[in-house]
């Protein structure tokens, strides 16, 4: 298993750490009223800063059109020990007919870093991301049986990527060119779980890290 960094030359150094602390209780109880305990799922540093990324389950606070009445699962990602870099909060389900649903995050702490993260579907099998010179293949970890398979990635900030969702076959069943940090353009476009479906990126200051999981590194034609 693999964090995916040092992996590749000039890409963030992210390591996986002890998930068993406390989770921290800020956020998103204004737009998701929380049903169940929150729990770490990962944790670890980035370039040597603390983050982690913890899930509840939740009902709306107030009737909506997109999201239903059953509970339905929440991530929050935090940058620092208790969250004090700011953080994103995500809506981790999957709309109809899609495959791929992903949050970026960007502090001004580790300014030279993005975190992506993201869910994807049951039929997908890989993420697969693409830069200029390199693939890297993220295999979904299924952490809870409630939550839909997560992944996570960090990338350097001014890095033009691509991502997919590939089945078994390596097929691409979903494909997005990702937006740099520094680019304002795409924000909403490429986040399907964005205020219109009820999320809050209540920090909007954040960067996430690479999945866990199986992960390879090739130089592209």
């Amino acid at each position: 298993m693999s964090v995916g960094d040092g992996v590749i030359q000039g890409w963030p150094v992210a390591e996986l750490g002890d998930p068993s602390g406390q989770p921290v209780d800020a956020g998103s109880e204004e737009f998701h009223a929380r049903v169940g305990p929150k729990e770490i799922l990962f944790a670890g540093t980035v370039d040597g800063v603390p983050w982690l990324l913890q899930w509840f389950e939740a009902r709306p606070t107030r009737p909506s059109p997109v999201l239903e009445a059953e509970p339905y699962p929440i991530l929050e990602f935090f940058l620092g020990k208790r969250g004090e870099f700011g953080g994103s909060v995500i809506n981790a389900g999957i709309a109809s007919g899609s495959h791929l649903s992903v949050t970026r995050s960007h502090s001004s702490r580790l300014s030279k870093v993005v975190t992506w993260v993201g869910v994807v579907s049951e039929a997908t099998d890989w993420v697969q991301v693409r830069s200029e010179l390199h693939t890297i293949r993220l295999k979904p970890l299924v952490a809870r049986l409630n939550c839909p398979p997560l992944f996570f990635l960090f990338a350097p900030a001014d890095e033009e990527l691509t991502m997919a969702s590939l089945d078994s076959d390596g097929n691409v069943l979903e494909e997005r060119q990702l937006p740099t940090a520094h680019s304002e353009a795409g924000w909403h476009s490429i986040i399907s779980t964005d205020r219109r479906h009820g999320d809050d990126d209540f920090s909007r200051e954040a960067p996430l890290p690479s999945s866990p999981g199986t992960r390879d590194s090739t130089r592209t034609s």
